[in-house]
């Protein structure tokens, strides 16, 4: 039995005996007070608050101890939070097309030895690992602190998962801007669904180093704010985020997300994964370089190379929308 298993096993032993003495305790001050039935709390009730009470003591001991184990029910929450997490689904492929957690990527146990996941390029990126039953998530978990992964969790298995779960198969993408993996700044995995969110998306690539890259930056925030409404967005591919050796540098990551921050460009920036090379990002030697994509991840109109006023942009963009 895992860890998880035992400890469970444990709280619930210790929650019956405890809802035992509770309800030897009522009955005794009944007899004595002659209060009614209706008057106590029934041995369920009393039951179900040693369970809750269970429950949170075992999450605050986690919290205390630096586990790395979440409850389902903590991890659900910290997905539905709005903060960039990556849940990975650790099982077989055959697994992951029965069921799984919608937006979960799939790296199956086996597959994580000593070296980083391409899909998981980011170090200290929120990760939640789960698998069946909670062994290969276990195994899972250690190898990737092993490597240096800084905030991972562990929530066990699918078959403890109490809300929904969808059943679209993972696929091998085709490396193109209509099919392709990627993952943001932040660690969290994206594909093509993320143009398919807007009629239009300007997509520019840039770098830490390029001085008309960032001057640009703060009015490429500002319309991307101005066009959200309108199903329009921009995206920024962090080029000199590719290391000589292919790797994603963390140096690099760091120093985009500072960057970022200071020009107040809010809006998506993504790594350059495989696929986004493949799909021509490799034959870009000029930065800033712009083209836009329609929500099919077809490239609409023209490649800009340079830098654009806001106004410039604004009227290439009403052009093409």
């Amino acid at each position: 039995m895992s860890k998880r298993g035992l400890a469970i096993l444990g709280i619930g032993l210790t929650v019956v005996l405890l809802a035992g003495c509770g309800s030897m305790s009522n009955h005794t001050k009944e007899d004595s007070s002659g209060m009614n039935q209706s008057e106590t709390k029934t041995e369920s009730e009393v039951q179900n608050e040693e369970m809750k009470t269970g429950e949170k003591e075992l999450e605050e001991s986690m919290e205390n101890q630096g586990s790395n184990l979440l409850t389902p029910e903590k991890a659900y929450e910290r997905m539905e939070s709005g903060d960039p997490i990556t849940i990975v689904d650790v099982r077989t492929e055959e697994e992951y097309n029965a069921g799984h957690i919608e937006n979960a990527i799939l790296i199956p146990n086996e597959e994580i030895t000593d070296t980083k996941p391409e899909l998981l390029p980011v170090m200290d990126a929120e990760i939640l690992v789960y698998c069946r039953s909670g062994n290969r998530s276990g195994q899972a978990t250690a190898k990737l602190e092993e490597m240096g992964y800084t905030n991972v969790k562990d929530f066990g298995g699918i078959m403890d998962w109490p809300y929904e779960t969808v059943n679209t198969p993972w696929e091998d993408k085709q490396g193109d801007l209509s099919s392709f993996r990627s993952v943001t700044l932040d660690g969290q995995a994206l594909d093509e669904i993320f143009f398919a969110q807007a009629d239009l998306t300007m997509v520019n690539v840039w770098a830490t180093f390029c001085g008309p890259c960032l001057s640009e930056m703060p009015e490429l925030g500002e319309l991307s704010a101005e066009y959200a409404d309108q199903k329009v967005q921009i995206a920024g591919v962090v080029l000199d985020t590719l290391d000589s050796d292919g790797t994603i540098s963390q140096e690099q990551i760091l120093e985009a997300r500072s960057l970022v921050e200071q020009t107040g460009a809010n809006y998506t920036h993504m790594l350059p994964t495989t696929d986004l090379l493949n799909s021509g990002l490799d034959t870009i030697y000029t930065v800033p370089t712009t083209f836009f994509v329609d929500s099919n991840g077809s490239i609409v109109g023209e490649s800009y190379l340079g830098s654009r006023s806001k106004a410039e942009w604004a009227q290439i963009i009403e052009e093409l929308k």
